[in-house]
């Protein structure tokens, strides 16, 4: 089985990932659709605004709104993301603690979801548009946060037997799921798509808990419903050219499968942890409650919800866009991807589990996964770009970065004070690789310009060109 060494080993390469991903919010500074919200003067007519004309997400965007019109915590943005850090964290943590639901103790339930966690930050298509910047956390991490608190009351609320807890405790559910729904129209089909699931199999079975979850799933539909369906959403797909084209769609739905989901199924960080999980000795002789009541081949029903969410959600983002969408949008899927292989991986661990135990006895098999996990996380592309990032290598310099965007921001605030209106900046002396590239332009038009001088009381801005 594993030694003591090769355990060490994975602990070691999970602490060096979450501390390096927690050290570098110190730089996290306000950039391109911050500005535009931290800019509004009548916080109600900009909502009804994007909710008419751009956007359904009106939870994301009005806590964006809220939050960044607000000065003070503006220059507290590192505090504000470091929350969101922190509930990243607790929501891998729930769905630990629902997954390997009696299977372990409370301490390792806690180090497997600690463990995914860092699963989820070094193999994330781009940590700096959910973990180091504010609007693209609010839209594209807040959602599996709130989602995962809601399935984690349903699964809370299945062990209490008090009538007033249980239903203090579907209220919260209900809340959850439909605050998550407002955050984005993947969350809406990712969580609405889990309860319709359950509350079938709920049906099917006749299940004490069926209309629990029959009320969960009406509340998440009319969440969904509200978001998705919001005119702002239709008549954003006029701004893109290619978008309302099927073929386009499908087109987008193989490359985005191809490109995007089966690297995450061949990454042999989730292969070698998944390995690990399953050379647990109590796997041999347990299921967890979720995996028994009812009972269902959930084997085949997860993971083909699972690839359904995937191509549902690369088909619609094709539909509406005729791309697969940014890097802060895969962001979110690969969360809910995670989710899924996990609780797939329950699912087959009954047949799994055991094979692998036996191969593995008496052998160096355990500890040689151990080590390729270690590594695996230590040598992830996030992982080895923040390294750079923070050790301050000569073109990825964070710490001289972070003080010439400030610099920058100086400039400005002085300039809106001494009266100038038109602004040409020199650009920056390197970007670094952990952040999104969201900063400021040489397009004097650009979005991410104007949203900025309308913040800073400019008319406009612009970045030179380096030749300059």
């Amino acid at each position: 089985m594993l030694s003591r060494l090769s355990m060490s080993a994975v602990v070691l390469a999970v602490i060096v990932v979450i501390g390096l991903a927690a050290v570098l919010l110190q730089f996290a500074v306000p950039l391109a659709d911050d500005y535009c919200r931290g800019a509004v003067s009548d916080a109600f007519r900009q909502f009804q605004n994007n909710y008419f004309y751009w956007s359904g997400r009106w939870l994301s965007i009005g806590l964006g709104i809220e939050v960044l019109s607000k000065p003070a915590l503006l220059q507290h943005y590192p505090l504000v993301m470091g929350v969101m850090f922190l509930a990243a964290w607790a929501m891998w943590l729930s769905v630990a603690a629902v997954l390997f639901q009696g299977l372990s103790s409370r301490r390792a339930v806690a180090g497997w979801g600690t463990l995914l966690f860092a699963l989820y930050w070094t193999g994330m298509p781009s940590p700096g548009e959910s973990f180091y910047w504010v609007s693209g956390s609010f839209e594209n991490l807040l959602g599996p946060i709130l989602a995962a608190a809601c399935l984690g009351c349903m699964a809370a609320r299945s062990g209490r037997k008090t009538g007033p807890v249980r239903a203090v405790i579907l209220c919260a559910a209900g809340l959850f799921g439909f605050a998550s729904t407002g955050i984005h129209e993947v969350t809406a089909l990712g969580l609405g798509l889990a309860c319709v699931i359950v509350t079938a199999a709920m049906i099917w079975s006749r299940h004490p808990d069926r209309n629990a979850w029959i009320f969960l799933t009406l509340v998440v539909a009319i969440g969904a419903l509200v978001t998705i369906g919001a005119p702002g959403n239709f008549n954003r797909t006029r701004f893109f050219p290619e978008s309302g084209n099927v073929l386009r769609s499908l087109q987008m739905a193989g490359w985005g499968m191809l490109t995007i989901v089966i690297p995450w199924i061949l990454d042999i960080k989730i292969l070698t942890a998944s390995a690990l999980i399953l050379l647990l000795p109590s796997f041999t002789s347990a299921a967890p409650p979720w995996l028994t009541r009812p009972t269902l081949p959930w084997c085949w029903i997860i993971p083909a919800a699972t690839v359904l969410l995937m191509v549902g959600i690369l088909l619609a983002t094709g539909w509406g866009s005729g791309s697969i969408g940014p890097p802060r949008l895969h962001n979110q899927m690969y969360a809910m991807f995670l989710m899924g292989w996990t609780a797939s991986l329950m699912a087959w661990s009954d047949r799994l589990s055991p094979a692998l135990q036996v191969t593995s006895r008496r052998t160096a098999v355990p500890a040689i996964i151990a080590f390729a996990l270690a590594a695996g996380l230590l040598t992830a592309p996030n992982t080895i770009n923040g390294l750079h990032d923070f050790l301050r290598a000569p073109n990825h310099n964070i710490s001289a970065w972070h003080n010439a965007v400030q610099h920058r921001y100086a400039r400005l605030a002085a300039a809106a004070t001494s009266g100038e209106t038109d602004l040409a900046l020199p650009s920056l002396p390197m970007s670094p690789l952990s952040f999104g590239d969201l900063g400021l332009t040489e397009v004097k038009g650009n979005a991410r310009n104007a949203c900025t001088a309308r913040y800073f009381k400019l008319n406009s801005i612009v970045v030179k060109d380096r030749g300059q």
